[in-house]
């Protein structure tokens, strides 16, 4: 399943992680030269990406270990505590939550939330073991986590959660999770800072998402984003969800189950804190469901036997339960099974030799033709580009910038907060009119060779599409008509070639 996903395109989030991966490769620096909102984590782990398998298959390299690693990794945590069964059941239904139908397909694809499980993973383990070393180890993969999204610091306290209860409280274990989870934090924070780029980073991922969530809480209500995103996981693993019920309702003594509930609760909090509930926003619940469901398979076996046991001895109690436990395990595990051949028949036809990689990724994704758009725009770049020059892409659309593979004019890889006068979020960071002067002084001095204009890329922040906003930015405008020639045209991009 993970090897069928290689041929996937990258989408919106992914072209940008593998963009930055290859120019941090390159010697260009996090933050100062290429901005983003996240913690350094996962950009640093998509340029070891790239330098393995390049661009082309950087992605689904990521996918394939971080899979693996959580399917063994939730293997060794169960059986600990559990029969071997269970555990070989968590670890199979890890395996297939990672692809599974509800978290958005090719979008949710090495995302920051799925990168980090791992890492929670082997916290978990090892806050199951007892004394300082364990717990300060088990506080370093915490951090790590961290280093992938903030968000993690909301599954922090499992190192609590998963511990012995006799040494759950104790100080000085306390004390060695807490300084284990400074500990990757600090390390990112020191190279940065000789890199000169330690503020920038306190600024990108600590003040502007502060900004962000404002605006989030501001556009979309709590009750039905929590109302969506249950919507979402119910229609995407209803077999899943059924399982996870039961194991922790039949199993609820024990250890690990209970041990899972906590994980689930302090995932659902950091989903909530998010909002947004994208498919892999959600991916945060994926480990505890398959402890718990893992878990469920047995419970739901034990419930089976006996069942059927006092069906064949016709007790009317016995058999009514049978047929309704028969049937909720038949109709929600053909639902499930629907919408996994309806997400991956394409994969199949391709494995089949029924269609070609290049059909296959035109039916990959909504986002396929504006890909497509990309790579045609790309290509006439690289016909065109000679050594030192830059690309400027007015829009949302890193898959140019990734597809064309030269580096950037200006670190702001999403220019609509950063230079869009009056938008929802610029309004919140300070300084747009100074930062859109700099860029009109940079178009005169350092002008980038390509300026590629994107169209149709409007959404919930930005009422107008980007070409659209520069015709609002007239200082610009003018440097464009009287520098650049226009060179091509799609139906979403405009490439411009200074003269």
């Amino acid at each position: 399943m993970f090897l069928a996903r290689f041929p996937e395109h990258p989408e919106l989030d992914q072209s940008l992680f593998l963009y930055y991966g290859r120019w941090l490769s390159a010697g260009l620096h996090l933050y100062t030269d290429l901005w983003d909102s996240k913690p350094p984590g996962i950009f640093v782990l998509y340029a070891a990406a790239v330098q393995i398998a390049g661009p082309a298959f950087g992605v689904g390299l990521l996918m394939l270990l971080a899979g693996v690693t959580s399917s063994m990794l939730t293997f060794v945590l169960v059986q600990r505590v559990a029969d071997r069964p269970t555990a070989f059941a968590c670890a199979a239904i890890a395996a297939l939550l990672w692809n599974g139908p509800a978290f958005g397909g090719a979008l949710s694809s090495a995302q920051a939330e799925m990168l980090m499980a791992p890492a929670l993973l082997a916290a978990a383990i090892l806050s199951r073991r007892a004394g300082a070393g364990a717990a300060f180890a088990a506080g370093c993969c915490l951090g790590l986590a961290a280093s992938f999204k903030i968000v993690a610091v909301f599954v922090w306290p499992l190192a609590w959660v998963f511990a012995p209860p006799t040494e759950r409280w104790h100080a000085r274990r306390s004390l060695s999770v807490l300084v284990g989870c400074a500990v990757v934090p600090a390390a990112c924070a020191i190279a940065l800072a000789l890199q000169g780029g330690l503020s920038e980073e306190i600024r990108a991922v600590l003040v502007y998402p502060r900004d962000y969530a404002a605006v989030i809480n501001e556009r979309v209500d709590l009750l039905p984003a929590l109302r969506r995103g249950a919507t979402r996981m119910g229609r995407g693993f209803p077999l899943t969800l059924l399982l996870a019920t039961i194991g922790g309702a039949a199993r609820f003594k024990t250890s690990i189950v209970r041990a899972s509930i906590g994980w689930l609760v302090l995932a659902v909090l950091g989903v909530l804190s998010q909002r947004l509930m994208s498919g892999y926003h959600l991916y945060l619940l994926a480990p505890p469901l398959a402890l718990l469901a893992g878990c469920g398979v047995g419970a739901t076996w034990d419930m089976f036997k006996r069942a059927w046991a006092g069906a064949r001895a016709l007790r009317i109690p016995a058999s009514i339960a049978l047929v309704l436990l028969s049937a909720a395990v038949g109709i929600t595990g053909t639902l499930e099974a629907r919408l996994w051949g309806r997400q991956y028949r394409n994969h199949v036809a391709l494995l089949r030799g029924a269609i070609d990689v290049e059909t296959f990724r035109h039916r990959q994704s909504a986002s396929s033709p504006a890909w497509f758009e990309a790579r045609d725009i790309a290509s006439h770049v690289r016909s065109l580009a000679h050594s030192g020059d830059t690309i400027f892409v007015w829009g949302l659309a890193p898959a140019v910038y990734l597809q064309a593979d030269l580096p950037p004019a200006t670190r702001f890889a999403f220019h609509q907060t950063f230079y869009v006068d009056n938008s929802a979020l610029g309004n919140r960071w300070p300084s747009t009119d100074e930062r859109r002067a700099q860029l009109v002084q940079r178009m005169h001095d350092s002008p980038p060779r390509f300026f590629v204009i994107v169209r149709g890329d409007r959404n919930g922040f930005e009422p107008k599409d980007s070409e659209a906003e520069l015709h609002d930015f007239p200082e610009l405008t003018q440097v464009l008509a009287a520098d650049y020639t226009e060179a091509q045209a799609t139906q979403r991009y405009t490439l411009l070639v200074h003269r």
